[in-house]
């Protein structure tokens, strides 16, 4: 009996990689098995061993996205100043949107009939978006931001972050040295603004 094939990790990233552009082009239709083989040099059975079927792949081009993100935030030491913690983090989110582009593109963009999201893919998530809380929230307890909810603020500095990634992967933030001063000063802007309301 002849041995099942075994694929490397490497085969793996591409086909992941090549998805995520796909979907970020086209959406889940743009997936096709016949031509993520051609163009990263593999077969489909390659992707039938590594996935499972296209759902499955489809699901881990999401759960790779969003573990990519974890790991970038995690990265992020917890310190005594919180401030300073969110704006690492804000750094953090922006370097992981422009380490996998077409990856972050997909994250938030996951189509539950093509590829519903498991308990574990929705767990996954939410962790990274309790990162932030969690340093929001440290913030409030030491005075350094207003209120007691962390809610409200998490969603107001994710959209910051989430909307300048996405501006600047699509080149509207201009070159690098004008695109860091955007996020340094954003950042800062917005946790000022609520440092000192009204002000």
């Amino acid at each position: 009996m002849a041995r099942p094939a075994v694929y490397d990790e490497d085969t793996r990233a591409a086909l992941l990689e090549a998805a995520a552009r796909r979907l970020a082009e086209g959406g889940a239709e743009a997936v096709t098995m016949r031509a993520l083989a051609r163009e990263v040099g593999a077969t489909t059975s390659a992707i039938y061993a590594l996935f499972g079927s296209k759902e499955g792949l489809l699901a881990a081009v999401y759960r790779e996205a969003f573990a990519g993100l974890a790991l970038e935030l995690a990265r992020v030491p917890v310190g005594d100043d919180p401030l300073r913690e969110l704006f690492e983090l804000g750094l953090a989110y922006r370097r992981s949107a422009r380490a996998r582009p077409a990856l972050y593109l997909v994250m938030f963009g996951r189509d539950p009939v093509a590829a519903p999201p498991s308990e574990e893919d929705e767990a996954l998530a939410a962790g990274t978006l309790g990162r932030l809380s969690s340093a929001v929230a440290r913030a409030q307890a030491a005075g350094a931001l207003p209120g007691d909810d962390p809610l409200p603020l998490t969603l107001q500095l994710w959209g910051v972050v989430h909307g300048l990634a996405s501006l600047e992967l699509l080149g509207a933030l201009g070159d690098d040295t004008a695109a860091d001063v955007t996020w340094e000063q954003a950042l800062r802007a917005i946790v000022r603004g609520h440092q000192h309301p009204g002000a």
